[in-house]
């Protein structure tokens, strides 16, 4: 159960974030990791735009880094972005159940499209410095008012602690081109062990 719950009983263990298994593995230097979700009620998923964000990573700010990329069960059919031999593909239909959380555990660096929460809280449980592509909140009204969910929230908290790290991009109006991209980094690495945690409080209250 997450910080967002309120009147919390006395029986219940908060935690932060999803319950994910943690690693102590060192990483591998000059590795990447992306993992591409799909649609949800959270986000736009838009697939130009998140092509040109990789490709952004693979041809510019990390051209030195060998990078693998991986799709989800909701990814829609993307063509595989322009890159200079650095990347290797993988559906998620030809992995073994493990192999997501295995390349996790020893890429320096992971990016992951931001709704895929279970796995943002499996890569900050490891070693891995965790980044999000940026992908435009859906309105909910006629003012422009960005919709707000309970994953947005945590997505923005994460960001501004300083946990995570993204992408800002801009996109030229009525495209889906980007004009302008920045990238902020990770100001600390949380590494998470919230099962160990929660195993030893359940000891405690017994």
């Amino acid at each position: 159960m997450d910080k967002y719950y309120f009147n919390k009983p006395k029986n219940v263990i908060s935690t932060q974030g999803v319950l994910s298994k943690y690693s102590d593995q060192e990483t591998i230097p000059k590795t990447g990791l992306i993992v591409i979700g799909g649609k949800s009620r959270h986000y736009h998923f838009r697939k130009n735009v998140l092509s040109q964000q990789i490709e952004w990573l693979l041809n510019d700010v990390f051209k030195d880094y060998k990078w693998k990329i991986t799709t989800s069960p909701r990814s829609p059919n993307l063509d595989q972005p322009s890159h200079p031999g650095n990347a290797e593909f993988y559906s998620w239909k030809d992995t073994a159940e493990d192999w997501l959380s295995n390349e996790m555990m020893q890429s320096e660096i992971t990016f992951l499209t931001p709704e895929s929460v279970s796995v943002l809280y499996e890569g900050l449980s490891t070693k891995t410095m965790v980044y999000v592509f940026h992908h435009e909140h859906h309105i909910d009204d006629q003012y422009g008012s960005k919709r707000k969910t309970k994953v947005t929230r945590n997505i923005n908290k994460l960001k501004k602690q300083g946990h995570i790290g993204y992408i800002d991009s801009k996109r030229h109006m009525l495209s889906r081109s980007i004009k302008s991209a920045e990238i902020i980094h990770p100001q600390k690495n949380i590494h998470l062990k919230e099962v160990k945690r929660v195993v030893k409080e359940l000891l405690e209250r017994l």
